[in-house]
């Protein structure tokens, strides 16, 4: 509504949150912890061993629920343990997209449709400097809760740039609540991870500055995993998405002008004013709609208003 773009691209990714026939491998160091209950604060009923493979059978959040042929059989995990992803899913995901669009008669949905390799798409609307959004989906009950991780489910953020350096996917998020503590990713690639230091390539090439402004960035194998999907508006937008210290954001703004400032037009006497701009003129009134008026369809601004 903002920009007056009228079509919407929709992304959704079809792995462990939707396809329940999926298996996953416990890829965790040392084991990953079984609970009865899908509450973090539930007992603790035993440990999987890594590489323990594993049956989805239900999802709330970043906590599965699982059924193994070994002990324990069955049970809940987290996906995500200290922002450190503890199972690896078989298989490739499944993205697919459709196209939305919105007019003043309403909003026609698309057919959804596979696509190849989403992430490319996604370099070539960075590009094109589209607005982009992504999103955590979780149960309502679970509403503004904060993982461990630091990401808040549910949750939109905004999707900033998309990148591939050195044979890494990286992708580039703010959550809106902005400054502060606690509202960025805590995991792999958070500010001052072991993971730039590891690369410092990728930090130049990223110019990342580890602010606490709410930006953080994820690889695009724990993008799939945590966001549910992404959106897409094809508007290119005359400013850099994410350019908050641009320098015509730093310029300062001129001085407004006071009335010393402003010369003043000398003024007329009465006798100089012709007649005729003394006279008061009447404004045409436009007519009213009478009672029986037909609204008609105003085929310009596509509506229905008679007087539009």
């Amino acid at each position: 509504m903002m920009t007056g773009e009228t079509r919407g691209l929709m992304f959704a990714a079809l792995h462990e949150y939707d396809d329940k026939n999926h298996r996953c491998e416990v890829i965790k160091q040392g084991g990953l912890a079984v609970y009865e209950d899908k509450n973090p604060q539930s007992k603790k009923i035993g440990v999987l061993p890594e590489g323990a493979n594993l049956e989805i059978l239900e999802i709330h959040g970043q906590r599965i629920n699982f059924r193994n042929t070994d002990f324990p059989s069955s049970g809940w995990i987290s996906s995500y343990v200290a922002g450190r992803r503890t199972i690896k899913i078989k298989g490739w995901f499944r993205w697919h997209m459709r196209e939305n669009v919105v007019s003043s008669m309403g909003q026609k949905i698309g057919q959804m449709k596979e696509v190849d390799d989403p992430f490319q798409m996604l370099l070539d609307y960075d590009a094109r400097n589209y607005l982009m959004t992504a999103g955590i989906v979780s149960p309502e009950e679970w509403r503004r809760e904060k993982y461990l991780d630091g990401l808040v489910s549910p949750h939109s953020y905004s999707l900033l740039s998309v990148r591939e350096v050195g044979g890494l996917r990286m992708v580039c998020l703010r959550n809106p609540w902005g400054k502060g503590e606690g509202k960025e990713w805590l995991g792999g690639w958070k500010d001052g991870a072991q993971e730039w230091k590891a690369h410092p390539e990728v930090a130049e090439a990223l110019e990342v500055d580890f602010k606490a402004d709410g930006i953080f960035w994820l690889e695009w194998e724990d993008f799939q995993f945590l966001m549910k999907g992404f959106y897409v508006y094809p508007k290119e937008m005359p400013t850099k998405r994410g350019s908050f210290e641009s320098e015509a954001a730093n310029k300062p703004l001129p001085k407004p002008a006071t009335r010393s400032d402003v010369p003043e037009a000398p003024r007329k006497k009465a006798e100089d004013v012709p007649k005729r701009e003394t006279e008061k003129v009447e404004k045409p009134v436009r007519p009213s709609p009478k009672a029986d008026d037909e609204p008609t369809w105003n085929e310009k601004h596509q509506c229905n208003q008679t007087w539009c």
